[in-house]
C-alpha cells in the first residue's frame, strides 16, 4: 500500500517516499513516469492524458526516443504547473 502525504508535498518528496530510486539525480531534472504523477495528483491516467492533449498540463518528453510509447514528465516542468495553479487560484 502506497504511503499518502500531504497535498502540500512536493511530487519529490511524494515520489521518494514510494518510487525509492537508487541514483541522485540533480533537482529539478529527474523524470516521473505518468502513473507518479496521476496519483500524487490523485487523478486518472487518462486525466492526465486529457489535460496534456488539451494544454492544460506539461507536455511528457519521450524516453524511447521520438515517438516511444515510454514517456516521463521532468520534475520542474510539474512544479511550474503546480505553481501556476496556485497564483490562479490565490487571484
Amino acid at each position: 500500500m502506497r504511503k499518502s502525504l500531504p497535498p502540500t508535498r512536493s511530487i519529490r518528496e511524494y515520489a521518494d517516499a514510494n518510487f525509492p530510486i537508487s541514483v541522485d539525480v540533480t533537482p529539478g531534472r529527474r523524470i516521473f513516469r505518468k502513473k507518479e504523477v496521476s496519483q500524487w495528483l490523485s487523478v486518472s491516467l487518462s486525466a492526465v492524458d486529457l489535460w496534456v492533449k488539451n494544454g492544460h498540463f506539461p507536455q511528457p518528453i519521450a524516453l524511447g526516443g521520438k515517438g516511444g510509447r515510454i514517456v516521463g514528465f521532468l520534475e520542474s516542468d510539474i512544479d511550474q504547473w503546480i505553481e501556476a495553479r496556485i497564483e490562479d487560484t490565490r487571484q
